[in-house]
């Protein structure tokens, strides 16, 4: 299954509601393993579970508020100041839960900081090693995959 099937499964399973919320909770444990991980309390792999999460999760924001286009991804001024992981992951919860309330999503805003925070991402991906991320990855979708055919 393709992740763009896997990610319209989901949300179509779980919500547009639930899938929103689930990209609070998820940017908030990345954020736990990442203190935790400074600390040294948790392991590596901790964070590259997270990491894998987010991921999976930023894929159902893409269908659900659109990607940025190409023209967009040129004008974007947020990755050319030094904003740590924490900011932008901060933005993100604070937008959609303030908004969700609302149900008025500003979409240019949040498009953004999804692109940044998977921008952000990468480079995490990067330093922790792509190939236990992408294990990780794919523990995940095989486990969505399994949960979405025992409906």
């Amino acid at each position: 299954m393709k992740k763009t099937e896997l990610a319209k499964a989901i949300i179509k399973k779980y919500s547009v509601e639930q899938q929103i919320e689930k990209m609070i909770e998820e940017g908030a444990e990345l954020t736990v393993a990442l203190c935790h991980l400074k600390q040294k309390r948790v392991v590596l792999d901790r964070v590259a579970e997270e990491i894998a999460d987010c991921l999976l999760v930023l894929n159902q924001m893409d269908i659900i508020f659109g990607e940025l286009t190409f023209k967009e991804k040129e004008i974007i001024n947020y990755l050319n100041k030094p904003v740590q992981i924490f900011a932008i992951i901060g933005d993100i919860q604070a937008l959609l839960s303030v908004n969700y309330a609302k149900k008025k999503f500003k979409i240019k805003q949040l498009k953004e900081l999804f692109y940044c925070f998977r921008e952000k991402l990468k480079t995490l991906t990067i330093e922790i090693g792509e190939e236990k991320i992408g294990d990780w990855k794919e523990k995940k979708r095989n486990r969505m995959i399994e949960r979405l055919e025992n409906i």
